[in-house]
């Protein structure tokens, strides 16, 4: 019995662990530049103008109640762009995505703020202002 609690207490260590290590690989992102992309959101980021990038994949539970709400800012916003990790990942390797969902506020060119997670509509607005 004791050798069981001492394996499933390793994989525990290991899964919170993964997570710290993804959060905090994310957060070392920030301040970084973005350059070398195609498309919509390459011509955006490259006015330098404020970007919100919103990454995720299909098969994501939370990327699927996140989506909706990025759906109604894109409506709104013309600064507002999903990427599929699937179907853009040079685009998601360029912002340095390890994880969905993730959303990234570009200013400048430069990250200015990268949430590995689902976010309110309430917090992404903000972003947004």
């Amino acid at each position: 019995m004791t050798t069981a609690v001492y394996v499933l207490g390793g994989v525990l260590f290991l899964f919170i662990g993964m997570q710290f290590f993804v959060i905090w690989k994310s957060k070392r992102n920030k301040g970084r530049k973005v350059e070398g992309l195609n498309g919509q959101i390459g011509k955006s980021v490259a006015n330098g103008g404020r970007v919100l990038a919103y990454f995720y994949s299909p098969s994501c539970s939370a990327c699927r109640t996140q989506t909706p709400v990025v759906e109604k800012l894109q409506s709104e916003f013309s600064n507002v762009f999903k990427v599929n990790v699937a179907d853009d990942l040079d685009t998601a390797r360029a912002f340095g995505v390890m994880a969905t969902p993730t959303t990234a506020i570009v200013n400048g060119g430069v990250i200015a703020e990268l949430f590995v997670g689902a976010k309110s509509e309430k917090e992404l607005r903000a972003y947004l202002a």
